[in-house]
């Protein structure tokens, strides 16, 4: 049994799902709203297993305008040989051919009083200059982003093992992949709900933790 699941029983509070699982896997179809909407100091850590070379494929994020470079995007574009990351009104161009697929590599995006940096395997990679600061309507994705261009081409494929969002050191996500049944989501620790797929068919389940 695992062991939240066992300390939970043990406190006398039964976990809303049957089993911690390794990961939740996207066959491109699949994605999960996280209910945060879209707004300045946000920063993210999740770990991501690319299960193909994606070709403009996204694993989380949000896009207010109607334009690539309007103010308010946060994501990362997941690419063939290249890796773009998109803050606000900027992108930067990064990784290349530096990004092992069919392993999981760590990701850190901190949006904090209008700066931004981005971290790869505890690296930082990049940091930005002044991008602004905006209060929206869209939300935080997992798996795509939300905007008008989210498309059933655009969502990533691949594993994310956890995914975490901040807001001024406070965690307002806390993310693990779990399985009831046969089904997969999404456990928010911090709300201790289950998010599910809003997309098409089921995720794919990893093995079941110890």
């Amino acid at each position: 049994m695992l062991i939240n699941l066992r300390n939970a029983l043990m406190a006398g509070k039964r976990l809303p799902y049957d089993a911690e699982v390794e990961f939740l896997q996207s066959t491109g179809t699949q994605w999960i709203d996280t209910g945060i909407v879209s707004q300045n100091n946000l920063v993210y850590d999740f770990d991501v297993y690319e299960q193909v070379l994606n070709t403009q494929r996204r694993f989380f994020g949000f896009k207010e305008g109607s334009s690539w470079y309007s103010p308010g995007m946060n994501d990362a574009n997941w690419g063939n040989s290249w890796f773009y990351i998109d803050f606000a009104s900027k992108e930067s161009r990064a990784l290349g051919n530096e990004r092992p697929v069919k392993t999981f590599n760590r990701y850190h995006f901190d949006f904090t009083d209008g700066q931004a940096s981005f971290s790869f395997n505890s690296t930082v990679r990049w940091t930005s200059g002044d991008i602004g600061t905006y209060d929206g309507s869209r939300h935080v994705f997992i798996f795509d982003m939300d905007s008008i261009f989210t498309t059933s081409t655009s969502h990533g494929i691949g594993r994310i093992s956890f995914f975490q969002i901040r807001k001024n050191g406070i965690l307002l996500r806390d993310f693990i992949p779990v399985r009831k049944g046969t089904v997969g989501y999404m456990y928010d620790r911090v709300s201790g709900k289950l998010f599910g797929n809003a997309g098409s068919g089921d995720f794919v389940l990893g093995p079941d933790k110890n």
